[in-house]
């Protein structure tokens, strides 16, 4: 697990976890799985969101809906 480093970087992963929230609620995903384990930092230092295993489309049902099959990762 990688955790920022500072406050600064901190507050960048947040940022950019939360871009990719509103692209995936945009479209009417919801990743339901969003914690550090989740959040990845490249070695750009670019922070991204992975394990779309959970995500489902919004108001669709509860956990139980199938999950959607999203082989990639967003990233900002």
């Amino acid at each position: 697990m990688t955790i920022p480093k500072d406050e600064d970087e901190l507050r960048y992963a947040i940022w950019s976890v939360l871009k990719v929230v509103m692209i995936l609620h945009a479209n009417e995903i919801v990743h339901r799985d969003i914690r550090w384990e989740n959040i990845m930092r490249l070695t750009d230092n670019s922070w991204i969101l992975i394990d779309f295993e959970e995500a489902a489309p919004i108001g669709r049902g509860n956990r139980s809906t199938p999950t959607l099959n999203i082989a990639a990762h967003l990233h900002l």
